[in-house]
């Protein structure tokens, strides 16, 4: 899948609008629910972090202090409980975060990046918070910097929600791809699963709504979007053959506008 076959496959939609702004304007026709809103996932996530705090330095006191003590079993318990606490702390972050995009407050500091760079990072934080051994990872991102206009924590962000969301519904395997061409630069995220139904499609990107089942918050989708159109980018679902020997997986396609012309000799996946 090339970054043309991709783009002209890409729905009709406004690159350079800023979507904080929308948001910003939607609460001033609604202002009593989205100061509301946002305001009841501020608390939310405030209320997470103080139990994860004090939790988090009581097992690494544990650790510590009693490292000569423990038993295999006790290190293999105190790992998993670690790694249950980091779940709980991205989970706070992202509802703080929701809540910023809610009331259009998100602190965005853009500035020249690798775009390639923060993807590799968003793929390894993924790959970190949802552990599945069933599951193959292949990434293909070329070597070679590629500058974007962005703020590397979010656009990270991105590729890690992206990702999230890719391993969760995967059958085997997830591939994420990196190419450009003069003027963008596209990163393609697709799983084996069995696809986004049509008729969640339409609320695929609205908050607090699960793209393919009902487990799970429901914000990764919402967030990868905003945050891809605060930095004037794009982000569409492909459409997949229907074929029975096709993968009716889902594919999603993730393009940024680079900030100096691709080497005559640009990569494609």
């Amino acid at each position: 899948m090339t970054l043309q076959n991709s783009t002209r496959n890409r729905p009709s939609s406004k690159t350079g609008g800023n979507q904080l702004d929308e948001l910003a304007a939607r609460g001033g026709r609604d202002s009593v629910f989205g100061a509301a809103s946002a305001e009841f996932l501020s608390r939310i996530a405030h209320d997470l972090r103080s139990p994860l705090s004090v939790v988090s330095g009581a097992l690494n006191e544990l650790g510590s202090d009693f490292a000569s003590q423990l038993t295999e079993e006790h290190k293999t318990l105190l790992a998993v409980a670690g790694r249950g606490l980091q779940r709980l702390a991205r989970l706070a972050d992202r509802i703080s975060l929701a809540s910023c995009l809610e009331s259009g407050r998100l602190d965005l500091s853009t500035q020249d990046m690798d775009l390639f760079a923060a993807v590799r990072d968003g793929v390894h934080s993924a790959t970190t918070m949802v552990r599945r051994r069933d599951v193959e990872l292949h990434s293909e991102i070329p070597d070679e910097p590629v500058r974007v206009r962005g703020d590397p924590r979010y656009v990270g962000q991105i590729i890690e929600e992206l990702v999230c969301n890719a391993i969760a519904h995967a059958r085997r395997s997830v591939t994420v791809r990196a190419s450009h061409t003069d003027g963008e630069a596209c990163v393609i995220i697709e799983d084996d699963g069995d696809g986004v139904p049509i008729e969640l499609r339409e609320t695929l990107y609205h908050r607090f709504t699960p793209s393919r089942s009902r487990s799970g918050l429901g914000v990764g989708l919402s967030i990868a979007s905003t945050l891809t159109h605060a930095h004037g980018g794009t982000l569409f679902l492909e459409e997949r053959s229907t074929h029975p020997s096709t993968s009716k997986g889902a594919r999603f396609v993730f393009i940024l506008p680079t900030t100096r012309p691709a080497s005559p000799d640009s990569t494609k996946p």
